[in-house]
């Protein structure tokens, strides 16, 4: 059997700042991968909740904005992971930023074309592209899969370095486990792999509280205002435990 390399703190901090990302294992218990991995089954049943403004040519089980939504209330505590936030709170220098960025996805057919997750791009009126990139554009998606993608190629592949030089395209797949988070810069090119079975994944983001974060944020509430069709609404509970884990909200 394959064995997990462990790395050190001081690795992963490295490793998120040069590559680009990182794996906290086991940041999620198998009973909470369970109970999310429910929540969303129960959320889609019968067809129910599609989105349909999304670029896929189909409605598509994805939820955006899912933290807002009182149905997915528990994963607030996957932000609370202390490994997870102490490499996040070191490349920020503790100065970490809810971006308002968090979504549910099951069986999501699109995403499967390298890309970066810049939402700047979003911008009504703005002027970015889909690649931006700027060294002071540092949000970080935090993405964990309900199911192992470690034996299967269903997973999560990365270019490592692209978020700080375009030109690199060495494709690398992460083996991962389910309840494991990746954490990886939000300009870092990436893609999901296509897999035979159910497929469930919670995406979310925090950012360095600066200019950028800010347009982060408002790029993902234009898209969330088309995709939604409802207004914006942040939740107590939200605020509540960004608060408690001394995140700007």
């Amino acid at each position: 059997m394959e064995v997990i390399q462990v790395m050190s703190y001081s690795q992963q901090v490295k490793q998120l700042r040069e590559e680009g990302y990182t794996i906290v294992r086991q940041a999620i218990s198998p009973e909470h991968v369970l109970r999310y991995k429910n929540l969303i089954i129960d959320y889609f049943k019968d067809g129910r909740n599609l989105c349909h403004n999304t670029t896929a040519s189909t409605p598509q089980t994805i939820k955006s904005d899912a933290i807002n939504d009182p149905h997915f209330k528990e994963l607030v505590e996957v932000y609370g992971n202390e490994k997870m936030l102490s490499i996040l709170k070191e490349v920020s220098q503790d100065k970490l930023m809810w971006v308002h960025h968090s979504d549910i996805h099951m069986n999501y057919a699109d995403a499967k074309g390298y890309h970066s997750d810049n939402q700047l791009r979003h911008i009504a009126g703005g002027n970015y592209s889909g690649n931006f990139l700027h060294q002071e554009y540092r949000v970080y998606r935090i993405a964990t899969y309900f199911q192992d993608h470690y034996d299967n190629d269903g997973g999560f592949y990365v270019m490592p370095g692209s978020h700080l030089n375009s030109s690199l395209n060495e494709e690398r797949y992460l083996k991962t486990k389910a309840g494991d988070a990746i954490i990886f810069d939000c300009t870092l090119q990436h893609k999901g792999g296509t897999y035979k079975d159910d497929r469930f994944a919670f995406f979310t983001a925090l950012g360095l509280d600066n200019q950028y974060s800010e347009l982060h944020a408002k790029g993902v509430l234009h898209r969330y205002a088309k995709q939604n069709r409802s207004p914006y609404v942040l939740q107590d509970y939200v605020k509540q435990k960004m608060e408690q884990l001394n995140i700007k909200c």
